[in-house]
């Protein structure tokens, strides 16, 4: 064979020698770029639901957050309902002893605490505002209690045993105090329907 020939047959063979290697690595480079445009969409459909998760516990975050907080601001407003309320009646009873009735209440607290002393002796103490009503009282019941008159409130009385271990507190502010406590649960009950 002629010289000519085998360089032209060897050329031959490596054009096509060539071109399969420029085939194959076309190839080969098409198949990388598909499987990282693959793997591109996964790492993005990821990063993508790693944000979601983030942003959802951000929201749920948030929103529980002002919700405890709304919940602590109506729980101090209707506080401070209910406190209102009550210092209003603390302002309506000042005025109970210019009522004609007080009489009458004086008398059924004085006998309230006198029946807790069962026939012990005790010591009243009063306002001094009381004093002559409460003696007048006294004398309608015929009890002779030692009457001392160091208490400052809106009417009532406070009586202790003459030993000093036993005490009955029944002034106006102290009975507003216990009911306060004991009424608290139903008045929100019924104002706000908890």
């Amino acid at each position: 064979m002629p010289i000519d020939d085998l360089l032209q047959s060897v050329e031959v063979s490596a054009k096509e020698r060539m071109q399969e290697i420029l085939d194959r690595a076309k190839s080969e480079s098409n198949d990388i770029i598909n499987d990282a445009k693959s793997r591109e969409e996964t790492i993005r459909k990821k990063h993508l639901e790693d944000a979601k998760k983030v942003v959802d516990f951000e929201r749920v975050k948030t929103t529980t957050a002002l919700k405890e907080e709304q919940k602590m601001r109506v729980s101090r407003v209707k506080d401070e309902i209910f406190q209102r309320a009550f210092q209003d009646a603390h302002k309506k009873l000042l005025t109970m002893r210019n009522d004609p009735s007080y009489e009458a209440t004086l008398r059924a607290l004085a006998r309230e605490v006198l029946g807790e002393m069962e026939g012990k002796e005790a010591i009243i103490h009063i306002d001094q505002r009381d004093e002559p009503l409460l003696r007048k009282i006294l004398n309608d019941l015929n009890v002779n209690s030692k009457i001392v008159t160091d208490l400052d409130c809106t009417g009532g009385l406070t009586i202790q045993s003459s030993d000093g271990t036993f005490t009955v507190l029944n002034t106006f502010e102290s009975r507003l105090e216990r009911a306060k406590e004991l009424i608290r649960s139903d008045v929100f009950s019924i104002l706000y329907g908890e």
